[in-house]
């Protein structure tokens, strides 16, 4: 695939194995290629920076950094790094060995240091394969930074993101720019991911296209290069009718705007005949600028199945509201519709 494609934290760990083992990469080759793609991406965000504070955890996030810390000695930039112990992994051995072997320096890293000195601060404390919450040191350690920190570009994943939900794992560092290797993690565009991630950038470090046909994807981005590619020509001939009937569920009371929008963005999606679907009771001033969608006021459920039953897509939720009405709508479309959007209301009532 391409770094449109989104994985899990699995998907992502197989992937690699892949790439090791079918593909003769070896894996602190990989670790080189992620250090010097966070140091060419530091290098174009913050080209003037001078004194930089590497944090290193234990893993091969932390090795990650090693290889950023080396790349800014060689370049002439004052460098620091600050563990948290020893690397537990040979990779991460490895590359905190090279660093060592250029002169680099080394501080224990703890909740009462002031990084306000640093033009930019790295962060390989926890990897994308966090599965705890953060406390104790690291928590003190992630407020410490955070507070005092001037800029943040983070390896891989900020740290305590979880990377297939998007949550944070008691406390996650937010960070300016996030390089993500090989393949964008789900948690980066999830939940409070997109907030904690700043600019993303997903570098493939080269491997084979081909790996990627090797293990499946969670999701993928959709882009306006992947929408032109199968967008459907239409024939000459063709009327609202023959090009997808759509019908949105929704409008309660005082609630009826999310309806009409919602209508609205089916039109320009290319929907040909677009419907909605409101209390008995809602504002038709709401929906005063639309003439181009037909409005249906549906007391019950017994009125939404005549609807369903001429309508090719359903969507559910715009304004939709949590009563008994709203709970009746739900269960009359998971009824009655195969293709169903659920948005909004409809998934709190779920």
């Amino acid at each position: 695939m391409s770094a449109r494609s989104i994985h899990t934290c699995q998907q992502s760990r197989d992937l690699d194995r892949i790439v090791i083992e079918k593909f003769a990469i070896p894996s602190h080759v990989l670790m080189s290629r992620a250090g010097q793609a966070a140091f060419k991406s530091m290098r174009k965000h913050w080209p003037d920076c001078r004194q930089i504070a590497v944090l290193c955890g234990r893993g091969n996030n932390g090795g990650d950094g090693y290889i950023v810390a080396s790349a800014a000695i060689k370049s002439g930039i004052t460098t620091r790094v600050f563990q948290t112990g020893e690397p537990n992994t040979e990779d991460a051995l490895a590359a905190c060995l090279e660093y060592q072997q250029l002169g680099g320096e080394f501080q224990d890293i703890n909740g009462t240091i002031d990084f306000s000195e640093f033009d930019v601060v790295i962060d390989g404390l926890f990897g994308s394969g966090l599965k705890r919450d953060v406390d104790g040191m690291y928590l003190d350690i992630i407020n410490k930074v955070q507070s005092s920190a001037r800029q943040i570009l983070a390896l891989d994943i900020p740290s305590g993101l979880d990377a297939d939900t998007g949550i944070a794992r008691g406390k996650a560092l937010r960070a300016d720019v996030t390089v993500c290797f090989i393949a964008a993690k789900v948690g980066l565009l999830t939940g409070i991911g997109k907030d904690y991630c700043g600019v993303l950038e997903v570098d493939t470090l080269d491997i084979p296209k081909a790996a990627y046909g090797h293990v499946a994807e969670a999701a993928a981005v959709i882009c306006p290069e992947s929408l032109s590619a199968d967008r459907l020509k239409r024939r000459l001939s063709a009327h609202k009718g023959s090009v997808g009937r759509v019908l949105i569920v929704g409008g309660n009371r005082t609630m009826e705007g999310a309806l009409v929008m919602a209508g609205q963005a089916a039109l320009r999606a290319g929907a040909g005949l677009v419907s909605t679907a409101a209390v008995p009771q809602s504002n038709e001033s709401a929906a005063a600028g639309t003439p181009e969608i037909r409005k249906f006021k549906v007391p019950d459920a017994a009125g939404l199945k005549q609807l369903l039953e001429q309508t090719d897509v359903t969507g559910i939720g715009p304004g939709l509201g949590q009563d008994a009405w709203a709970t009746d709508m739900l269960n009359e479309a998971f009824c009655h519709t195969a293709k169903l959007v659920v948005d909004a209301d409809a998934l709190n009532l779920l």
